[in-house]
């Protein structure tokens, strides 16, 4: 087959694809006429096209056959049986015998394998997202080349294309659907990685309700459209064919973005407008472009940005596809904007409820400490008793527990928006400071309880010196009404709740002295609550099986966390492997208990590397990892599980330094350095993810002194000082502090260090690579650094 019958070929198939199939048989006539091998070549191509899309389609030399290679085996991949088959390969089932799971393996034969330039940016992306493991992101697993051919092999779906959903019309959930899409793209185009050919035949839907979006970084290997380029004059104008000049356009007419049909190189930004397109579709059902347009009038269409919304769309819906279709790629939001776009879509009835709810809270705030006020003000006139005012006011607080505790805390939290309870959990903090104690310490605890939650929600806010008032307010509250019931579990637990959260935030700004009584009472506290019970059980009505498990877990971890920071590591160890024994059958029984185990876990792997144990850090940092990692992965988009998803990179990275490997050390530190930058993208106010890209810098920079690359080292650690001064305004946590006093130690800035590392070791904090850097850089005379240490 010459290339000019391969073009004439292509360029049927491609209209034939675009024709409705009730109409192909009758326009195919007239399209060739009386060359029936012609005929007979597409007739065979449009055959397998359910199978693969046309862009992966290349005709075999006549007479040819595709060599079916099931049963084979290339390494350690086994190929078990063809699921597809096209021009540029074919597609196996196949089984890694290694790890022994199933996979994909696309075969792509040897005279169709890609460039050596093409073939090395899709291997930097692969390995980009074989890292990645994105639940809604085929994985790329491995890439293998032989003297034959090039084999991919991916995870292994099952489900139906998008494409497949569409042909019944609009699906039921178009915007569940799209969200899974955008979280895809989000994951990838954060690091750099668009897809280029986005439509509903790459988007699969798996039986448990999963999309999966197919063939990230395979569209730079895919055919090359071919379409006249009007914006050039032909050399020829004499010739039949005016298309002389030709742009070369890699992607799917219909999908294509505007810079694309042009010949612009494929970016984010027009994945963006290819989703667009692809979301109108689920809104409708409906592509945007008319079913009887051909490639050639599809590409025009493209270029000129000539697209009509659909019309009967919610306002936000319409809103939303006209930013994505913008003919400017950069006026249109990315990935993320999207998704959230998408997230507040879906969450419209029940933001509607909640914000109703918190109104109404606020209200009910207003009115109680309005009526409190003037009940206080016209006491004489309204001559009522003294005990009267009391239930009044204690009636209002009630009140207000039962909204704060059971119709907005546990909802908001659970979908992460306390931001919204925020201003409520203020006056709700200036409410309670006008009730004395006795309205206060009635019933149960109830009052105490929703003062406790405010002060959760003041200091997830990062209001910490409001949230430790309230915090002490409910304790001072709690003590002596568990004197006074001794054999009340509930009121037991409450106090426990008071001493360990006060704890907590002690901890926080570094108060280790007096964060730790808090600590070993909740410990105390929490073993009698569970005394007799196997772990995870306990009874259902409260405090529940559940609620005494975490209090004890969490208790034991904030303990041996402080430990660690004073640098009595040993002891730290003690807390934490009891805790790791009481988590692991406990999470067995109870599944939310899995935070507290991977918080436990995650402090075991920094005690281990403190007392420098390379033959037990690199374990237990590797368990640490796992299941931070099974966490993440379940939901992806919890802000919190993706921190604790770049610490767990963070503190791997460090393990295997100390272990030697260096190599994958860095590639480790880099992974959770991206994943912390996204996190910084998504919440670029909130300290804390500024802070997680600096200590994985100086992870980075540190592996990079072990490897003598010193000016990259320096590099980073500058980069960690832009990132800490800002943060340290703030007069944020000791570890903030100590993070730049490693970059200005590292530095030479021994002047600026000095009284930095002064307020740290004066503070309690004694962990051994902060004594060390002091020491050796004698930034605290030696005499007073042996007398703070015994």
């Amino acid at each position: 087959m010459n290339p000019e019958r391969y073009q004439q070929i292509k360029a049927i198939l491609i209209e034939a694809l675009d024709r409705p199939p009730e109409t192909r048989a009758r326009w195919l006539d007239e399209a060739c006429g009386s060359d029936a091998a012609l005929r007979a070549e597409v007739e065979s191509l449009l055959a397998s096209e359910a199978s693969e899309s046309f862009l992966e389609q290349r005709p075999f030399e006549a007479g040819a056959e595709a060599t079916d290679v099931s049963g084979q085996q290339f390494g350690r991949i086994r190929l078990d049986r063809m699921i597809a088959r096209g021009g540029m390969g074919e597609v196996y089932a196949g089984t890694d015998t290694l790890l022994q799971r199933p996979v994909a393996v696309k075969r792509m034969q040897s005279d169709l394998r890609v460039s050596a330039a093409r073939r090395s940016a899709f291997l930097s992306e692969a390995q980009v997202l074989s890292g990645l493991k994105h639940p809604n992101i085929c994985q790329v697993y491995d890439f293998i080349e032989d003297a034959n051919q090039d084999l991919l092999v991916m995870e292994l779906i099952d489900g139906q294309t998008l494409r497949e959903i569409l042909i019944h019309g609009r699906p039921a959930d178009p915007i569940g659907l799209a969200i899974q899409v955008a979280r895809g793209l989000v994951a990838a185009h954060e690091r750099g990685i668009a897809h280029c050919d986005l439509k509903p035949e790459n988007l699969i839907l798996t039986p448990e309700g999963t999309v999966k979006v197919l063939d990230f970084g395979l569209a730079s290997t895919r055919e090359i459209i071919e379409a006249s380029d009007p914006s050039e004059p032909s050399e020829n104008a004499g010739d039949a064919d005016p298309a002389v000049r030709r742009t070369e356009i890699m992607g799917t007419p219909g999908y294509l973005a505007p810079e694309q049909a042009r010949g612009e190189p494929g970016r984010t930004a027009a994945d963006q407008w290819s989703f667009g397109l692809v979301l109108a579709e689920l809104l409708t059902g409906h592509r945007l472009f008319a079913a009887d347009l051909d490639s050639r009038e599809l590409i025009e269409q493209a270029r000129q940005a000539k697209v009509s919304l659909p019309g009967n769309l919610p306002r936000a819906e319409t809103a939303l596809l006209g930013s994505l279709l913008d003919p400017d790629p950069k006026a249109r939001p990315s990935a993320r904007e999207t998704l959230q776009t998408l997230e507040s879509i879906r969450d419209r009835p029940a933001r509607r409820w909640r914000y109703g709810l918190a109104a109404g809270l606020v209200g009910l705030i207003v009115m109680a400490t309005g009526k409190y006020t003037l009940d206080l003000q016209n006491e004489r006139a309204l001559a009522l008793a003294a005990q009267e005012r009391a239930e009044i006011a204690r009636a209002e607080a009630e009140e207000l527990a039962g909204y704060m505790i059971d119709e907005l805390y546990g909802g908001l939290r659970g979908v992460g928006r306390l931001d919204l309870l925020e201003p409520v959990a203020i006056k709700a903090a200036d409410y309670y400071g006008r009730l004395d104690d006795g309205e206060l310490r009635g019933g149960r605890g109830e009052q105490s309880l929703a003062l406790i939650r405010v002060a959760e929600v003041l200091d997830m806010q990062g209001h910490l010196a409001d949230a430790t008032t309230a915090y002490q307010r409910a304790l001072d509250n709690l003590i002596p009404l568990a004197e006074q019931n001794p054999d009340d579990e509930l009121v037991q637990y409450r106090r426990a709740l008071a001493e360990r959260n006060l704890g907590e935030v002690l901890r926080f700004g570094g108060d280790y002295r007096n964060s730790d009584p808090h600590a070993i009472n909740a410990i105390r506290m929490a073993r009698t609550l569970t005394e007799g019970l196997a772990p995870g059980r306990g009874p259902d009505e409260e405090p529940t099986g559940q609620q005494r498990w975490s209090l004890l877990l969490r208790a034991l971890y904030l303990y041996a966390d402080s430990l660690v920071r004073q640098g009595q590591v040993p002891e730290a160890l003690i807390l934490l492997d009891e805790a790791e024994q009481l988590a692991v059958p406990a999470v067995e029984v109870e599944a939310s208990l899995r935070r507290d185990l991977g918080d436990i876990q995650y402090k075991r792997c920094m005690a281990y590397y403190d007392s420098q144990q390379a033959d037990q850090v690199v374990p237990a940092c590797r368990a640490s990892f796992a299941l931070d990692e099974a966490l993440y992965e379940s939901n992806p988009d919890d802000v919190r599980l993706q921190r604790n998803m770049a610490a767990a990179y963070w503190m791997l990275g460090r393990a295997l330094r100390v272990a030697g490997n260096h190599a994958q050390a860095l590639e480790t530190s880099t992974l959770g350095e991206q994943l912390a930058r996204a996190i910084v993208a998504r919440d670029p106010d909130h300290a804390d993810s500024h802070n997680t890209v600096a200590v994985l810098l100086i992870s980075k920079a540190q592996i990079h002194l072990a490897m003598d690359a010193e000016a990259e080292a320096e590099a980073l650690f500058q980069e960690v000082l832009g990132i800490t001064r800002p943060l340290m305004e703030n007069a944020l946590d000791h570890a903030t502090a100590h993070n730049q006093l490693i970059a200005l130690t590292h530095l030479g800035e021994l002047d600026e260090a000095r009284p930095l590392a002064r307020e740290i070791f004066d503070s309690g904090w004694r962990r051994p690579e902060f004594l060390e850097m002091v020491a050796t850089h004698r930034l605290i005379p030696a005499d007073e650094l042996v007398d703070g240490i015994n």
